[in-house]
């Protein structure tokens, strides 16, 4: 506003409010970069607590690996033990076949021997069946995982689960997972299996933890985790 036009609206009676002088420096401005500041505590903050799993409160847990040949069995014959839907596929073929064969057997008398032969096909082909099943996925997850024999994975499983690998073609390569990912995990004798997916998982040998973590730390933080996943 001109001075002129001041002093004739002054003249007439009007008052005048003078516009607030902004003294905030740039750098103050709220929610700017003062805020992430606090914002970035907050989140040191938020990770240090969630360093490990809730309800867990021993320490990070440390293993080594090793892929071998006796590894990638162990886990073959945990995928193929655990397929519910050959249980399922089997069994339904042995109730139709034997339940044939009864009703032959006793519905048809001259037929006698057929009923009999489809009782015990019944009976002794699903099992036989499940055992080639189970040979032939060993026999092929052996073969198609020659390529990785010989690698070694490290993990560190904390807040996420960090996996170092090296082997004949990758040395030092570092990949992070977060427990989400983790569908369920299975212990056995000498391996805990963390699976992935149906028949993709970490092997973690007992035998490879390291201090200040042990296979026990290990299985109470997979409770802790996991829950109803870990078995």
């Amino acid at each position: 506003m001109s001075e002129e036009l001041k002093e004739t609206l002054q003249d007439e009676g009007v008052a005048i409010a003078e516009p607030p002088q902004d003294d905030t420096a740039q750098g103050d401005i709220p929610g700017g970069d003062a805020a992430p500041e606090t914002e970035a505590a907050d989140v040191s903050s938020a990770g240090a607590s969630a360093a490990l799993p809730a309800g867990y409160d021993g320490p990070p847990v440390e293993a080594t690996s090793r892929i071998d040949q006796k590894a990638v069995e162990a886990l073959s014959r945990q995928v193929i033990l655990s397929n519910k839907a050959l249980y399922v596929l089997y069994g339904a073929m042995m109730a139709i076949l034997a339940g044939v064969g009864v009703f032959v057997l006793l519905g048809i008398p001259d037929a006698m021997f057929v009923g009999i032969v489809l009782i015990i096909v019944g009976i002794l082909v699903p099992p036989v069946a499940f055992i080639f099943t189970f040979l032939l996925v060993q026999k092929t997850g052996s073969k198609s995982f020659q390529v990785l024999y010989n690698t070694v994975q490290h993990f560190t499983f904390a807040d996420f689960i960090t996996v170092c690998e090296t082997s004949d073609v990758s040395h030092g390569k570092t990949n992070t997972y977060a427990w989400a990912r983790v569908v369920k995990a299975v212990e056995k004798k000498e391996y805990f299996f963390l699976f992935l997916a149906t028949s993709a998982a970490f092997i973690v040998e007992k035998s490879g933890f390291s201090a200040p973590g042990t296979a026990d730390d290990f299985r109470a933080m997979l409770k802790a985790r996991l829950g109803a996943k870990f078995k």
